[in-house]
């Protein structure tokens, strides 16, 4: 859920999106400045705050955490890495739950429990019949919400299975599975005698985040369809709106492939091979929506991909906690709606990481305003 933090002195965020324009505006950069002598951000991910508005970072590459206060001034360091109680292999995404600090260790597959001074707790391995974490989310009791992936790369014509998993804030078990939806995000085949996995553009994905009172908000994007529910899988409310299906188009599909020949080969290769284009479905529309988020008055933001001018700024659309919706808001400025994996949000304002001038990257923490 975000919680943007604003100044005392500024209107409600609803009253502030009913004017139809935002901004989002920086008012706290943490990089490599804010740490001691000779200490430097490697490949900063995740990051959460408590309820003194500390500030915790993964740095995924350094295998640690590192704590800043509020005002960014750099604390402390925990962890190392290793498979040993307090060590981490890839960190991944973290959160503040029932006064401590709870981590995704993505590499030792385990969830890592921590006092907010950096002892350890406990950890606990995630089952691997539940699939591949993708995001964690905490709710207002403490437990945990934890969006798996499935796949099955021996059966090519399967789909992979993303669901949300309940997990207890006590020990992090796993208490029931409650949403789940096929999604078609790779393609595995076998090919002269190996096994390659193949990128479907444009797929329809599972989006969602939690509300104030324990709800989530999920939706498929086949359709701009979104439901509200508990955790015990009842739909408390379901609510859609109508759009204009943004196409995919002819430099869309070219766009994918350039941009897939340079991650596989490094810009080695001049030609996608044949199997993977044959392979590769497109889609007629692109996805009805690519991110959902709860601010911290319940708003729901949707950020639509409905057919707008190419001259027109990015917009999103807000829509109270029950599903009625509010408005359109329009970006003001470069920034975009947060969709990126590496965008977070903490328990009392919205960050992102952003490359900086120097090309470092940092987390920066932002207000949205008028």
């Amino acid at each position: 859920m975000i919680a943007f933090s604003l100044q005392a002195e500024c209107a409600s965020l609803k009253t502030i999106y009913l004017t139809g324009k935002v901004q989002f505006v920086p008012a706290l950069n943490i990089g490599n400045e804010s740490m001691p002598a000779g200490g430097f951000f490697e490949a900063p991910i995740g990051i959460t705050s408590d309820t003194k508005g500390n500030v915790y970072i993964c740095d995924a590459k350094a295998n640690n955490i590192k704590k800043f206060d509020a005002q960014g001034k750099y604390l402390a360091t925990f962890g190392k890495a290793g498979q040993g109680p307090g060590d981490f292999f890839m960190p991944y995404q973290i959160v503040y739950s029932n006064n401590r600090i709870v981590v995704l260790d993505l590499g030792n597959r385990r969830l890592c429990a921590m006092s907010p001074d950096g002892n350890f707790l406990f950890s606990k391995k995630i089952p691997p019949n539940l699939g591949y974490p993708i995001k964690m989310e905490v709710l207002s009791t403490g437990d945990l919400i934890m969006e798996m992936e499935r796949m099955f790369p021996t059966e090519p014509e399967r789909p992979q299975l993303t669901s949300l998993v309940l997990l207890s804030s006590e020990n992090f078990e796993p208490l029931d599975t409650i949403y789940s939806h096929d999604v078609w995000k790779q393609r595995f085949m076998q090919i002269q005698g190996g096994g390659v996995n193949i990128p479907q553009p444009y797929c329809p994905s599972l989006y969602w985040d939690v509300g104030q009172k324990g709800e989530i908000v999920v939706g498929f994007s086949d359709n701009y369809e979104i439901s509200i529910i508990d955790i015990h899988k009842n739909i408390l409310t379901s609510f859609n709106r109508k759009y204009v299906p943004s196409k995919v188009t002819a430099e869309d599909r070219q766009n994918f492939f350039n941009e897939l020949l340079s991650v596989s080969s490094g810009g080695a290769s001049e030609k996608v091979p044949e199997y993977v284009v044959e392979n590769t479905k497109f889609p007629k529309y692109k996805p009805a929506f690519n991110n959902i988020l709860v601010d911290s008055e319940g708003n729901i933001l949707v950020h639509a991909l409905a057919e707008k001018d190419e001259n027109s700024s990015d917009s999103f659309d807000v829509f109270n906690p029950q599903g009625d919706f509010i408005v359109s808001v329009q970006i003001i400025g470069d920034m975009k709606f947060p969709t990126e994996p590496w965008t977070y949000f903490a328990a009392d304002c919205y960050w992102q990481f952003q490359e900086n001038e120097k090309g470092f990257i940092e987390g920066v923490k932002f207000r949205i305003m008028n």
